[in-house]
């Protein structure tokens, strides 16, 4: 099972868009470790997959949250960054 706990640890020190897109690849991505659960849910008893696929849901959830806020962070941090060196004294 997915630990969310170090998968937002890890997030927390993530600084660059480079590291965010590679944080979603290994969580959020395509072939990341949240989706090889789903995968699993086929696998499981009814009941087994009712509760699993209820805390895979939540994680997806939490994750995807806390990414999109980080990516957010991000590019407005950028923003003010490229508009700090486009400052033009016309005094």
């Amino acid at each position: 099972m997915i630990d969310i706990q170090n998968a937002l640890s890890q997030l927390q020190q993530v600084t660059t868009s480079a590291q965010a897109d590679s944080w979603f690849d290994t969580y959020l991505g395509k072939q990341g470790q949240l989706n090889e659960e789903f995968k699993t849910l086929g696998s499981l008893s009814p009941e087994e997959k009712k509760n699993v696929g209820q805390i895979l849901s939540t994680a997806k959830t939490t994750l995807t949250e806390a990414y999109d806020k980080l990516t957010q962070s991000l590019r407005i941090d950028a923003i003010n960054i490229q508009l700090n060196q486009d400052i033009v004294d016309i005094s």
